[in-house]
């Protein structure tokens, strides 16, 4: 998990955020905007992009292993394991039609969740009282819950139920993912689909 991690966050860096399209200038358009493939809105969705276009400028990478199996492990090949990285990178890029990410509703969510997050993790007292944490990522468009033990891919949604907040919700709010981590594994959550999760996952000896 920590090599994910460590490459996650390298590929990662800061959230680039989707500008708001303007009103197009009459005269000739600029080029079509390019495709990133990590779906985040650039600054090519400018004033030739019809609404239609925009919204399908952004496809998303292929998924490294089917949803019934979300767990990508240090034993499969090294092109499952970078599409991983991709795909998770890809989770929480705003497209052009993701509403602007709310960071105080954001804020909001980290706070109910802090007590729920530290009744599920299933760690010593000594290592829940270091590695217990809930963190607004990207200015909210992550959320990370951090436990000494008992990350798994039904953990995002439990902690969310508990908040009494919903993954609509949040999407409504521009936060597009949920993250738990351990010290041997991470799951993302997605917002824009319940059944879009996927997890990294390191087998020690």
């Amino acid at each position: 998990m920590r090599h994910f991690a460590i490459c996650f966050l390298m590929v990662a860096g800061c959230e680039s955020k989707p500008e708001a399209t303007t009103a197009a200038p009459t005269g000739a358009q600029t080029a079509a905007p390019s495709v990133a493939p990590s779906g985040n809105a650039t600054a090519s969705a400018t004033a030739s992009a019809t609404p239609s276009a925009t919204a399908s400028a952004a496809p998303r990478p292929e998924r490294p292993v089917p949803k019934t199996t979300p767990t990508v492990t240090l034993k499969m090949p090294v092109e499952t394991q970078m599409k991983a990285i991709g795909y998770m990178l890809s989770m929480r890029s705003p497209l052009p039609t993701d509403p602007p990410v709310d960071t105080e509703f954001a804020k909001e969510v980290a706070k109910l969740a802090r007590p729920v997050v530290a009744a599920l993790d299933h760690g010593s007292i000594g290592d829940k009282v270091k590695l217990d944490s809930v963190e607004v990522i990207a200015s909210g468009r992550e959320l990370d819950f951090l436990v000494a033990k008992g990350c798994g891919s039904q953990m995002p949604k439990a902690v969310l139920q508990k908040t009494g907040k919903t993954l609509p919700a949040l999407l409504e709010k521009g936060i597009l993912v949920l993250r738990c981590a351990d010290r041997d594994v991470q799951c993302f959550q997605s917002t824009r689909d319940a059944s879009d999760v996927l997890c990294t996952y390191e087998h020690r000896n």
